[in-house]
């Protein structure tokens, strides 16, 4: 019985602990399949990567070629560009120098330019100063200038209906701007005024030069001084004696301006290529200076240019009149004119003459004119004073009133000129 119910009782235990053991089992198995699991996974993950890796080497080197070409690039760039550079500098090199000759040349140019204004404008002496600062006397002034080296060199010899005189040319130049322009105008149109007498005078003296080598070579002497002739008909003068009559009480103080306007231009002409300039100038235009290739088509006048003078239109004395008998003057007609209005050429009694010849025969104030025929009398009504060629005096003045000094007023009405100075 006892036996019995041990079995009985054993049974009843391994009932109890029998699910535990299934399950413990079944957990060791579980355990065992996953381990194999991984097992099995991790060599299917190398064996994948052992495949991946030839791809993955393959795409890295592909990025890896790009990048490596990049950097080659970015270091054969600087030896490509600095190669294109050493083969472009010569040829940009050159066109730069090409470009900057004209403005080079210009420079120089204006250097020279400049040094002359300077030059001139520091040549006087301490008489020169002193005078200026009315510490000298008149007597004094004019010895200044006999002293200067123009006046050992250069000679005029003027003859007029009451005298003839020989002088030196700076000297001279005081009398031929007295008599030449306004003597009231503003200072600077003075030196111009100078500067343009001189530089006539100056191709006189060549022209002079050339006459007395060609002389000299035929008699085997030498040249001697430089001396020109001129008279009323060629030249204009005033003594001494003539201004004091003029100026009467101004005469003291408008004989100093003209003194310090030669002083202050002392030698200095302007130059066309080298040579003088033939310093037209009229007392004012019409409104336009005319062109040097009305004068002669050889390029002989080409300094010569047409410069705007608007001021000019509204002087008092702009616009005159002056009646004549038509029988005296003949049969006008075929009038020529200028871009600018001055007359050309007409026909007088059907012979072809000049605007400057008619002016001159009937003593009209300027070439730019123009008529109308009333009762057997010609009205002629002319514009500004004078021929209209190189500069106008009166706008030379207006000028110098704003401020400009006498060279930019030279180079205003005479084109490509230079300063030259005596020697």
């Amino acid at each position: 019985m006892a036996q019995r119910i041990k079995n009985i009782l054993a049974v009843i235990v391994f009932l109890l602990l029998f699910p535990y053991f299934w399950l413990s089992f079944r957990q060791q198995m579980q355990i065992r399949d996953e381990r194999k699991q991984q097992s099995m996974t991790e060599r299917a993950a190398e064996a994948a990567q052992e495949k991946e890796q030839p791809a993955e080497a393959e795409a890295a080197q592909e990025k890896e070629q790009p990048a490596e070409a990049e950097a080659a690039q970015e270091k054969e760039q600087p030896a490509e560009a600095e190669a294109a550079q050493e083969k472009e500098q010569p040829a940009e090199a050159e066109a730069a120098q090409e470009k900057e000759q004209p403005a080079e040349a210009e420079a120089a140019q204006k250097e020279k330019e400049q040094k002359i204004v300077v030059s001139e404008k520091s040549a006087g002496s301490d008489k020169i100063a002193a005078a200026k600062n009315e510490q000298e006397t008149m007597l004094a002034i004019m010895q200044v200038l006999a002293d200067l080296p123009q006046c050992e060199a250069y000679f005029v010899k003027w003859s007029d209906e009451g005298s003839k005189k020989n002088m030196p040319v700076e000297i001279f130049m005081v009398g031929a701007l007295a008599a030449s322009i306004d003597v009231d105008y503003e200072e600077e149109a003075l030196k111009a005024q100078a500067v343009v007498l001189r530089s006539t005078l100056c191709q006189a003296y060549e022209k002079k030069s050339m006459q007395d080598a060609l002389i000299s070579q035929l008699k085997g002497s030498s040249q001697g001084e430089h001396c020109i002739y001129l008279d009323e008909t060629n030249g204009k003068y005033m003594s001494d004696e003539a201004m004091q009559k003029a100026w009467g009480k101004h005469y003291e103080e408008r004989l100093k301006k003209c003194l310090f306007a030669v002083l202050d231009t002392q030698g200095l002409y302007a130059c066309y290529n080298g040579k003088a300039i033939n310093g037209c100038y009229h007392g004012m235009s019409c409104g336009h200076t005319r062109d040097g290739e009305e004068l002669s088509d050889s390029g002989e006048y080409a300094y010569l240019k047409a410069a705007d003078c608007p001021d000019s239109l509204s002087a008092l004395d702009y616009l005159q009149k002056k009646i004549v008998s038509a029988k005296s003057v003949g049969e006008l007609s075929d009038v020529v004119r200028s871009e600018s209005g001055y007359v050309i050429s007409l026909k007088q009694d059907g012979k072809i003459v000049s605007g400057e010849e008619l002016r001159s025969q009937l003593y009209l104030a300027s070439s730019c004119f123009s008529w109308e025929q009333k009762n057997g009398r010609y009205v002629f009504t002319t514009k500004g004073n004078g021929h209209g060629f190189g500069m106008d005096q009166y706008y030379a003045n207006v000028l110098a009133g704003q401020g400009m000094d006498y060279f930019a007023i030279l180079k205003y009405f005479y084109a490509d000129i230079t300063l030259e100075r005596m020697e």
